[in-house]
């Protein structure tokens, strides 16, 4: 294990990873309850990680102030755009060629097919403009980009110009009071936008990736370490227990949700639910903290993301008996297939890797302080 890596980050990132996979190969509850948090908290993780100053102990949002917006951009590109263009003109090229040869296994219209059209929608990059068939997980990528981009600024700007901490409270609260307040409109008004870049989905991303970045402070921290951490491990398999059946109960009274499509039913019950399921997850990975193979998967969320889509859909395809077993929410057939996803993705990475890490978005975070 690098020294670079936070072990209990790693492992919350494979939880989240594997409620991903799961979320798309299962329906029902099942999918009820990994839809309602599974991209949240990565980006509630990228908010604990944020250009985070190594060198600071007092830690209330510890920014990296010296970071210009130059080298931010070509880290961020790095990380997340390469990874995006790339695996988005690999899927495109797939689905132009096989897409056409299953076209009704899959129940696909022929115009989803045509390489410009998804192209253009790569490049314009939201989901909802019908041409994403080929990879709409890869959604997240530039959601992701257009959060911390913003966020950047936000922290850059106010840092700047807020003299008092209390100031910087203002700003940072002011921006998830309206970043929440985002979510009742779409959710509420019935308008739906298609902006570049999910930035209908970004902006009410960046609510959660705010709560990564409050939980950073060392006091709230203190607390967590003293009152649940602190104790028996009994107790801490307790409070998670409670957190975790907590989440699924108002994840299946909220029904299907879906952040993508930024289809959020009952907007008090999917921020509460995600936030619950969020601590439940950080929660049992600060308890777990050193699993060597959690940690490994970890390490390679971004490779399951861009890949993970192709063994499902070889399955549908292929096998569409387990296909119907999906659709009728046998449980153990979805499990299996999530771990056969994630194995492929794995054992496909490692070749990958050998030969263009880039496209995997290798070296985002150069250096993290344990959290």
């Amino acid at each position: 294990m690098s020294k670079q890596r936070i072990s209990w980050i790693d492992i919350a990132k494979s939880i989240g990873i594997a409620a991903i996979v799961l979320g798309h190969c299962s329906s029902g509850n099942l999918q009820c309850i990994c839809f309602s948090f599974n991209s949240i908290i990565f980006f509630t993780l990228a908010g604990m990680t944020f250009c985070r100053k190594r060198e600071e102990t007092d830690a209330y949002l510890s920014f990296d102030s010296g970071r210009t917006l130059k080298v931010f951009l070509r880290d961020l590109f790095q990380t997340l755009g390469i990874p995006y263009l790339f695996w988005g003109i690999v899927s495109i090229l797939i689905y132009a060629l096989m897409g056409r040869l299953t076209v009704n296994a899959l129940n696909m219209d022929q115009s989803h097919f045509e390489i410009g059209s998804n192209v253009i929608s790569l490049i314009y990059g939201n989901s909802d403009t019908g041409y994403f068939e080929w990879n709409r997980p890869l959604w997240f990528l530039p959601c992701l980009f257009l959060v911390e981009l913003l966020w950047f600024f936000i922290l850059k700007t106010s840092q700047r110009f807020c003299k008092t901490r209390k100031q910087l409270w203002i700003v940072y609260a002011s921006v998830m009071v309206l970043s929440a307040a985002n979510m009742f409109f779409i959710s509420y008004s019935k308008h739906k936008f298609v902006l570049a870049f999910e930035m209908e989905t970004a902006i009410s991303m960046m609510f959660f990736f705010g709560v990564g970045l409050l939980c950073r402070n060392d006091k709230f921290l203190g607390l967590i370490h003293k009152h649940l951490l602190s104790g028996k491990k009994a107790l801490q398999y307790f409070y998670f227990a409670g957190g975790t059946g907590l989440a699924i109960v108002l994840s299946v009274a909220n029904g299907l949700t879906d952040t993508r499509s930024d289809a959020y039913s009952n907007v008090f019950l999917y921020i509460l639910n995600a936030l619950c399921a969020s601590f439940a997850v950080i929660f049992i990975s600060r308890i777990i903290n050193g699993n060597t193979i959690l940690e490994y998967i970890g390490q390679r969320t971004m490779a399951i993301l861009v890949m993970h889509k192709f063994p499902i859909m070889f399955i549908r395809v292929f096998f569409p008996f387990l296909d119907k077993k999906i659709s009728e929410g046998n449980i153990i057939c979805e499990i299996m297939i999530g771990m056969f996803t994630i194995g492929s993705c794995l054992a496909v990475e490692k070749i990958i890797r050998m030969i263009a890490p880039a496209v995997f978005g290798k070296g985002r975070r150069r250096s993290l302080k344990e959290i």
